[in-house]
Parts: C-alpha cells; structure tokens; sequence
C-alpha cells in the first residue's frame, strides 16, 4: 500500500485486508507513521471511503482505534449493525448527501441516545391504529422539503424522528390522519431539544479536537449560535464555521446574559422572542460598543437600550438584509457585509417524484399498447356482435356472462373519443380534441425517445469497451430517468388515476373475452393461444394484420421500464436491476421498429404514436418516410452521426 500525502491510494487492498480481518497490517501501518495527526488522517480517509466493511470484527475495529489514537466510536461510525424496528421504513427521511466526519459521528451519538430513551414506539400503532399512510405522507413531504442540513440530519436519525412523531400524536394531540398538523407540530419542536443536542455534540468535538476549554455556559451560546445562524454540515465546512462562532462568541462577551436577563424580567411578551430574534439583539448592542457591566444591567439603565435592540431586530427581520428593505425601514446603518456567496438551488430539494404517479402512466401505456394499438377494445366488440348474430354460439355458462356484461357496460364506459383524450393529456399520444385549459403532456415523447437514445448509446459504449463498464459514464441514462420521473410526476394529476383504472379493467375484461377457452379454442388456430388468437380475430373481423407477438413485447416490457422508473433513484442504483431495466429497454426499441416497419421515430411524438384516427390504432400499416432531419445527433453538435442515428433498427 502506498501513501499519498497520508492519503492510502490502494483502497482495493485494504479492503481486501478488512474482508480477511487481516488488521494486524493495517495496525503496524499506522502505528509505522511518525506523525499522529497523520496517522489519525489515514484512518478517518478508510473509514470515509468506507474501505472497512462490516466483515471487521470489534477486535479488529479497536485495534484500528487505539492505533491511530481515537475513540472506537468514530472508526467504527460506518459500521452500523442496528436492524430497523417495525416502521423504520416508514420513518426513512434522507440525510444530507455531503456530510462531515463529525456530523456522521454526532448524528450516531444522538441516535443512540434517543434510542436510550424511546420508550414508546410507533410500530405497534402502525397496525393498531392504521397511521401507516399518515406517517409515510409526513415523511414524503418531509424528504421533499428544502430544510437546511442540521435539522434534515436530525430528523434523518429514525429514533428521533418517531420520538417526534409520537410526541405530536399523545402531547400535541394532534389526530392520526391529521398529516398536515402532524407535520407542522414536528416541524416546530425540531429545534427544543434533540437540534441542540446534535449542534453540541457537533460543537464539543471541534473544541475537544482544537484543544479549546470552554465552560458549559459558553458551549451553550455557541449552540445557540449555531441554532440562529446556522451551521454547514458538508466535508471540511465544520471546523471552520464552529471557530467562526467561537471568535463570534468571544466577540459578545458577558452580553448574551444581559440580553437573557433584560427579557427574563417580561418587558417583551413572552414567545415574541426566537433565538434568531435574540441572536439579533445580541449583535445589535456588540456593534454599539457600550461598557455594560451586570450591577448596571440589574438597576435597569440599558432598559432604553434593550428596547432599541429589540427593535432593530424586530424590523430586521422584517425587512431581512436587502438594501433596499433596510433605507425603506428608517433603520440606522448600513446591510450586513456579504461575502457574495450564493445559493446553490441544486442543493435545496429535489422536485417532488410521485412512484405512483409514474406507475399510473406505465399501466395507461399498457392499456394505449393492448387496448388501441392491438386493437382488443374493437375485437371485443366483435365478438359481441358475433354473439348477437348467432354466429358465436354461446347461450349460457362464463362467456355468456362476460359477453353480457361487456356489452351493457359499453355505454359506460370511456369511448373512443373519450380514451383518446386521456391519452393526449396524459401521454400527448394522438390528436384528440381536449377541454379548454387543460395540462396537456406535450414532451412526453421526447423524454421517452431521449431515454431510449440514451440506452442504446450507453449499451453501444458497452459493448464497444468489451464489457468493462467501469470506464463508461451512466450520466446520460441517469439524466433521462430523472427528467422523464419529473414529466410524469407533474401531469399525472386530476381525475387521471380514476379514469386509467376504468380504462385498465375494460382491457381486462376485453382479455378475459378473448382467451376464454371457447374463443381460443375457435379462433387459435393451430397455436391456441393469446397472439394467435388476436392475429385470427384480426384478420376475420377486422381486415387487419395485427402484429401482436411484438405489441405484447413492447406493452410488457414498456411497463417494466415504468416500474424500474418508479422506483429510481440516482443515489442507491443497483447493479442488477438496472441492467434488467437496459434489457426491456432495449426490447422496446426494437417492438416499436418491429410494428413500425423499422421507421425511426417521427420528430413529434403526437404523430409518431398517432395515425389514422385520434391514437394511432392505424399505426404501422405501411411504411413513413421521414421528411423531417433527425432528432437526434452525436455528441460533436451540428454533426449526424450515423451509427447513432439509426437507434431504434
């Protein structure tokens, strides 16, 4: 193993060393570096890589500990071996992405303190009392929420998250389907007790670490500190920002305890002061510079003072910090300096995806495929009209029933018309007329072909780099999924799941019809089964060849790109299913060349899936010529790559 500025670079081999338990090499290399900070920094660099799984035994991990000099906590923090309690699922909120040592260390010793304490549990209660869907709504607009880093990390921490939960339910008493008011009493108590816990453990190991004695009466103003002004919680931010508030601390002196005395004795309503309000106040009579002692506070002759902090707090949080704001406000001064930082909205949430949402339009896909491209609504129909002219000789028994009830549900059920509108909304398949001001999905199709070019480009690299996809970027895949879950989520809306749920349950029923035993066993042919059974019934009562081999094909395996989507996420991808998920992908492409007569896709969606009539069930009768460039090209812009271009032969 080689080190790099005290940096191991062979992770591999220690990795290898930790799976054998092999410590006693890694113990004799560190204890080897003469430098113990060095030393301290190689062991922190394994466990942050997380080259030391959880194969290691306790033996090994305090070897480890003792030979770099630290507690057995910290190296052995990405080593949880806790199993999740009923309902942990239910109470997952995803932590901050980028987070420090020290933060991951003072969220386990939290953890592990509520854990301590819990004594109630939400997981009998999920079945006693059926909160499972309240709980999993709070915990969805929770992970959907931009919160800043410390209070997302807090409630990330599941003993904390259900202590909170089950205090907005018995003290609160707030009721079990009330999410709304479940959430808004969280929300509120996150920061009485196990935020500032969290900031003091953060706030006490940077000390401890620098070798900074503080009494607990200061330890605690810094936390307060970092309650009112925040605190980053990314690699390397921590120290930093906690030596920030210490000077900042120094800085304020005895003041913060007049400003607690002065609104102890009630000259301001009591709850009209928060700790940004008093943080402001503090920083409000530090600026003044005046020589206040306590005997001067107690005989009250910084009253006029305290009132005028108070003030300027009251109107700077008002008018905040925008220039503007304050000259508007006939505040005195000038904004806070800024050091031109700015946001990062890339980091404050994620749009919202809906799993359900999008598994809605992977089953609206299916029912458009079976229902208007194989044409089983119409076959249905057909066989209905043949019971009616005699020629379907059935009179009693399961298809005399199913023929019956099809029929009388006919005027019910969504028309052509009316399916087709679905379909434009939803998908923007075809041309059906929709109602005025309705959000009509125009760019599904472009999203869909995206990806499907995305596929076939990253499968091609793979292919070409003769399987080693370790050097082969998913960039371009992962871009397209995320896109697409964005497009379903936002328009999946309205009365879309009722009306995909009846039009699902008329393909049923219009299946059920055709593979029942006496239809197969009369239109099967020699194969009696689903496909030949649709290719007869075609053939005989529609006038048309119907491909259905490949429409099963791409209905099936579209839908299993629904699922892989529903469930996506960029940040816990999974080796096999995303392979399944390039496979069925790949299958797609093909089915839709295979119905198209190995046409590319058309520029607009709408007339790519569209024909004759308002959803394209006259599609793939006759081969189209393109007019229109190609809409895609390769990765030099204003260049058509040919090898690419041809994605879906």
């Amino acid at each position: 193993m080689v080190l790099i500025d005290g940096i191991f670079s062979d992770v591999r081999a220690l990795r290898t060393l930790a799976d054998r338990e092999q410590v006693d090499p890694l113990v004799d290399l560190i204890t080897a570096i003469p430098d113990r900070a060095l030393a301290r920094r190689v062991v922190l660099d394994v466990v942050q890589r997380r080259a030391v799984p959880r194969a290691i035994s306790a033996a090994g991990l305090s070897q480890l500990a003792d030979a770099a000099e630290l507690p057995v906590e910290v190296v052995g923090e990405g080593i949880d071996r806790q199993r999740p309690g009923p309902g942990t699922v239910l109470l997952q909120i995803r932590p901050p992405r980028d987070l420090d040592l020290i933060a991951r260390t003072a969220a386990r010793l939290t953890r592990s303190e509520w854990e301590g304490r819990l004594s109630r549990r939400l997981g009998p209660r999920l079945s006693q009392r059926g909160i499972s869907g309240t709980v999993e709504r709070v915990t969805e607009r929770f992970n959907s929420l931009a919160l800043d880093d410390p209070r997302l990390l807090i409630l990330a921490q599941p003993p904390v998250y259900e202590t909170l939960f089950l205090d907005a339910l018995d003290e609160g008493q707030v009721d079990d389907a009330d999410a709304a008011g479940i959430f808004d009493h969280i929300t509120h108590h996150i920061d009485d007790e196990a935020l500032p816990h969290l900031l003091s453990a953060v706030v006490t190991a940077v000390l401890t670490g620098d070798g900074i004695a503080l009494d607990s009466a200061e330890q605690d103003d810094i936390v307060h500190l970092a309650l009112a002004r925040g605190l980053p919680l990314g690699t390397g931010r921590i120290r930093p920002a906690v030596l920030k508030l210490v000077e900042k601390r120094r800085q304020q002196g005895d003041i913060p305890r007049f400003v607690a005395h002065y609104l102890d004795a009630r000259e301001i309503a009591e709850g009209a002061v928060d700790e940004e309000t008093q943080q402001a106040m503090i920083d409000y009579l530090v600026d003044l510079q005046l020589t206040m002692t306590f005997l001067k506070v107690v005989n009250r002759e910084f009253d006029e003072y305290f009132a005028l902090a108070y003030d300027h707090a009251r109107r700077a949080r008002v008018a905040s910090d925008d220039p503007v704001d304050i000259a508007r406000s006939g505040t005195q001064g000038t904004a806070p300096a800024w050091d031109f930082t700015v946001r990062r909205m890339s980091e404050r949430g994620t749009p919202l995806v809906r799993p359900l949402a999008i598994r809605a339009a992977g089953a609206l896909f299916y029912v458009f495929v079976e229902g208007e491209l194989m044409r089983l609504f119409d076959l249905g129909d057909a066989l209905v009209l043949e019971w009616h002219r005699g020629k379907l000789d059935v009179s009693e028994g399961e298809l005399a029933r199913r023929l019956n009830r099809y029929e009388h549900l006919r005027s019910i059920r969504l028309d052509d018309e009316e399916r087709g509108m679905v379909y434009r909304r939803l998908l923007g398949f075809g041309q059906a007329e929709v109602l005025s001001g309705s959000l009509v999905n125009e760019r599904f199709g472009e999203h869909f072909d995206t990806l499907m070019f995305e596929v076939t480009r990253l499968v091609d690299l793979q292919d070409r780099a003769y399987g080693d996809q370790r050097q082969i970027s998913r960039s371009g895949v992962t871009a397209a999924l995320v896109s697409l879950q964005h497009n379903l989520s936002q328009f999946l809306t309205g009365s879309a799941f009722v009306k995909i749920n009846e039009m699902h349950k008329q393909l049923v029923e219009a299946q059920d019809l055709i593979t029942d035993p006496i239809v197969m066993a009369r239109y099967g042919g020699t194969e009696h089964n689903f496909q030949s059974t649709v290719k007869q019934l075609g053939q005989e009562f529609l006038g048309a060849s119907i491909p259905a081999d490949d429409l099963v094909d791409l209905a099936e395996q579209a839908n299993d790109t629904f699922q892989f989507l529903a469930d996506f996420s960029p940040g816990s991808l999974r080796e096999q299913p995303f392979q399944n998920f390039l496979d069925a992908s790949l299958r797609v492409i093909i089915a839709r060349a295979a119905i198209g007569g190995g046409d590319r896709p058309e520029k607009e969606p709408a007339e790519e899936w569209g024909g004759q009539d308002s959803y394209g069930r006259d599609r793939g009768r006759g081969r189209r010529r393109r007019s229109s460039p190609a809409p895609y090209s390769g990765d030099e812009p204003g260049r058509r790559d040919d090898e690419l271009d041809d994605w879906d032969r």
